[in-house]
């Protein structure tokens, strides 16, 4: 055998080879959103290793898309976005994505109201205890987006240590991770991210989360946003799982095309 090819094989044994040291959380959810009649399913499964979170979503309806993947690395400051249907992958440096998602939508423009509401249930055998949210932030001068709903919370559960040290530690990732959402429906995508980063805040996992989007204001941009951007949707958690994960999980696939951003 070649030192090429002993290299090779070596290089692929630690990348299928679990992560050592550190603790992982793999969440599987189910996502239904109902806009203009029509219902759209969503498989979510986020993957949490130390400083590290993998997103993918699956398309049970378009078999043949494979769509993207979104890697948030607090440890090295990256974030890496997977095209798994053209095999490209873009990298951007955090704080680089960070400050510029901020130059358009400052954090400070964006308002949660977080409530408990006394009830609780058991969700995958385990209790959840119910907050009510309602998160804001401005579309145009005269259109603010409202997410609202409420979101079931787990905090004696699996992984929950593991899921909450993440969010509470990767700000700038999570802020650089809509560096690439148009500038126009930023706070769709603000708002989600911060809802989660908010719930994970309360010490736990959210188990469900039943929300609306809504756009509140008067003119014309408001109507003509509220008409694009009014759905429902519930996110039902539907197994967590805290194996360890193989390194290759957060690694670029070799042979991509791979695209660097300051």
């Amino acid at each position: 055998m070649t030192d090429r090819k002993r290299l090779a094989m070596a290089l692929m044994l630690v990348l299928l080879t679990p992560a050592e040291n550190t603790a992982s959380v793999v969440i599987t959810s189910s996502l239904v959103t109902l806009a203009d009649g029509k219902t759209t399913r969503l498989q979510l499964v986020h993957t949490v290793d130390g400083a590290r979170m993998h997103v993918q979503r699956i398309r049970p309806d378009e078999p043949g898309r494979q769509g993207l993947v979104d890697i948030y690395d607090a440890a090295t400051g990256r974030i890496v976005i997977l095209d798994r249907d053209k095999q490209q992958a873009e990298v951007h440096t955090a704080a680089g994505a960070a400050a510029q998602v901020e130059k358009d939508l400052a954090s400070d423009l964006i308002t949660v109201d977080l409530k408990p509401t006394g009830r609780s249930k058991e969700l995958l055998g385990v209790r959840c205890e119910e907050y009510a949210f309602a998160v804001r932030a401005p579309l145009t001068g005269s259109a603010m987006l409202l997410r609202s709903g409420s979101a079931w919370i787990a905090r004696e559960a699996p992984g929950v240590d593991e899921y909450v040290a993440f969010f509470r530690g990767a700000g700038p990732v999570l802020v650089g991770g809509s560096v690439r959402t148009p500038k126009t429906v930023l706070a769709v995508d603000r708002t989600d991210t911060e809802l989660y980063r908010r719930l994970a805040g309360l010490g736990g996992i959210p188990y469900a989360i039943e929300m609306k989007l809504e756009v509140e204001g008067t003119g014309l941009a408001a109507r003509l946003l509220r008409g694009a951007l009014t759905w429902s949707r519930t996110v039902i958690t539907t197994a967590v799982e805290t194996a360890a994960v193989p390194e290759l999980t957060f690694a670029i696939p070799a042979g991509w095309k791979t695209k660097l951003h300051k």
